[in-house]
C-alpha cells in the first residue's frame, strides 16, 4: 500500500541523518545514502532536505536536468546547487566510477507519495474586495459611475459596439 506525506510532514525530515526530498509526486528518505556518500557532493541534497528538488530534473526524462555546454558544445548535467551524488563529473575523469542507475531511479529510496492538500489556500481579502465592489456597483456608486461616462464621450459605453 502507498503511504502519502504532506508537504509539511516532508519538511521536518531536513537533516542529514534524517534527510527527506520529493521529486514530482515521489518522496525519497536519502537517509541512508548520505550515510553512504558523506563528503561535497552529499551537501547539495542536504541542503535541499525536506523540500521538493523537482526543478533539479526533466519530468519527462526523469533525469537531471541538462543543458549544452556553450564553449565545449555538449550536454552537461545542470547543477545550479552543485553537483551531487551520482552526477557525473563535468570534466572526465578516470578515477571516477559511473553509476549506471543512480539514486532517483532507484525505488529502494522511494518511501511514499506526496500528497495534495485538500483545500487550497483561498485568500479571502479578494473575496471582500469582490463584495465591496459589488456592493457599490449596486449602490449609488453605480449610479455616480455611470454619470461620469455619460459626461465623457471619449469613455467607452455599455451600448457602444
Amino acid at each position: 500500500m502507498v503511504k502519502y506525506f504532506t508537504e509539511v510532514e516532508i519538511s521536518l525530515h531536513k537533516n542529514p541523518e534524517d534527510c527527506w526530498v520529493s521529486i514530482f509526486d515521489s518522496v525519497y528518505n536519502l537517509s541512508d545514502l548520505i550515510k553512504e556518500n558523506r563528503g561535497v557532493l552529499a551537501h547539495p541534497l542536504i541542503n535541499a532536505a525536506g523540500t521538493s528538488i523537482s526543478h533539479w530534473f526533466n519530468e519527462k526524462t526523469g533525469d537531471v536536468k541538462t543543458y549544452i555546454d556553450p564553449v565545449r558544445n555538449i550536454e552537461m548535467p545542470y547543477t545550479p546547487y552543485g553537483r551531487f551524488i551520482h552526477v557525473p563529473p563535468e570534466d572526465p575523469i578516470d578515477n571516477v566510477e559511473a553509476v549506471s542507475f543512480p539514486w532517483w531511479k532507484d525505488r529502494r529510496y522511494v518511501i511514499g507519495k506526496v500528497r495534495q492538500p485538500k483545500y487550497t489556500y483561498f485568500d479571502f481579502s479578494y473575496f471582500f474586495i469582490y463584495l465591496a465592489n459589488k456592493k457599490d456597483l449596486e449602490g449609488k456608486n453605480y449610479q455616480y459611475a455611470h454619470e461620469e461616462r455619460a459626461n465623457h464621450s471619449s469613455l467607452p459605453r455599455r451600448n457602444d459596439k
